[in-house]
């Protein structure tokens, strides 16, 4: 089988969700089968499909050009995906068949993190930011499907906050976050295409909800799925600082499956602060069958301003960054580094 038939064959498919640990253990368990290739987060694919989301026919320039541009953009360490960058620009170089669509080159970018293997059918992509783009994702590849995690808000909050996930770990804030993710995927509810399943089912019936995953993804279901979650070394290469770093990162799935999770917000809020989170939450978590009393009563003014400020930071700079030029999105990483 040649490459470009390799890629045009092999299926993308996305796991969505603010819950990290769930989305993480989930795609890790998946990444058992000899058939799945679960990539590192990243969100390349929406960010630079502005630029070249067009393109037909990919010349040299249009190449290097890409590949300099996913350097500069990746949220992880090169060194995450390929241990050699070289090499990589080179095997692009050496396409034949430069007639590949974005999707195909998109494809393309994550079957060399896996140096081409023979055996993956589908590559399964998660990121937290790519619930802001569910329409650019369904646009790119028409053929994917999507798994949505849900977790309990409350529980989402109590890990976001425990784990320092993110630069604001107010408890209001993070509520709003919540909110701001779901509420992209409220409306595909009853889309075939997208299969919604609870953190809450996977800890406590994991071989079901795998089952309907891998149904989902036409994928076949094995046992060894359910096997011990493995880290593969070979990403790391020498870089065991990274693999620490990258651990830490994943805390949250250490241990594989643990029902002690569940629930584990009500030893660490309060009562007044629980229903402070019921209250930003209860109305999108409805939705989702999570059955959270709401009166909206217990959040004061100044906790309303966390509210509005989640909303600016996630989603209108998110949205403004999406639409400006490569440049500017590479000037702005660049401050934001310094």
């Amino acid at each position: 089988m040649g490459v470009k038939r390799k890629i045009q064959e092999t299926e993308v498919h996305f796991i969505l969700g603010k819950e990290r640990t769930g989305s993480t253990l989930l795609s890790a368990l998946l990444n058992n089968s000899p058939e799945v290739l679960s990539v590192i987060e990243e969100t390349f694919i929406v960010y630079l499909f502005n630029k070249y989301g067009t393109t037909k026919f990919w010349d040299d320039k249009t190449i290097l050009n890409f590949y300099h541009d996913f350097l500069l953009l990746n949220k992880q360490k090169i060194g995450y995906y390929y241990h050699f960058p070289e090499d990589t620009r080179e095997k692009l170089l050496g396409i034949v068949d430069r007639n590949f669509t974005y999707e195909q080159m998109c494809k393309y970018m994550h079957l060399l993190f896996a140096k081409i293997d023979w055996e993956i059918t589908t590559i399964i992509d998660k990121q937290v930011e790519l619930m802001f783009f569910v329409g650019d994702l369904l646009n790119i590849f028409p053929k994917s499907k999507f798994v949505v995690l849900l977790r309990d808000p409350r529980d989402n909050v109590e890990a976001c906050v425990r784990r320092g996930l993110g630069r604001e770990l107010g408890l209001v804030y993070q509520s709003e976050l919540w909110n701001l993710y779901y509420k992209n995927v409220v409306d595909y509810l009853d889309d075939p295409r997208f299969l919604f399943v609870t953190y809450e089912d996977l800890i406590n019936s994991p071989e079901s909800v795998l089952r309907k995953v891998t149904t989902h993804f036409n994928l076949p279901y094995s046992n060894d799925i359910l096997g011990e979650i493995v880290i593969d070394e070979n990403i790391f290469g020498k870089d065991l600082k990274g693999e620490q770093s990258f651990n830490d990162f994943h805390q949250g799935m250490n241990g594989g499956i643990n029902k002690n999770k569940v629930g584990a917000y009500r030893d660490k809020f309060s009562k007044k602060e629980i229903l402070k989170i019921n209250d930003i939450t209860g109305g999108v978590a409805n939705h989702f069958g999570y059955e959270i009393p709401y009166s909206k009563e217990t959040v004061n003014w100044r906790e309303r301003v966390e509210v509005i400020r989640a909303l600016i930071k996630k989603k209108w700079l998110l949205n403004l960054y999406y639409v400006l030029p490569i440049s500017l999105k590479l000037y702005i990483k660049k401050r934001a580094k310094k």
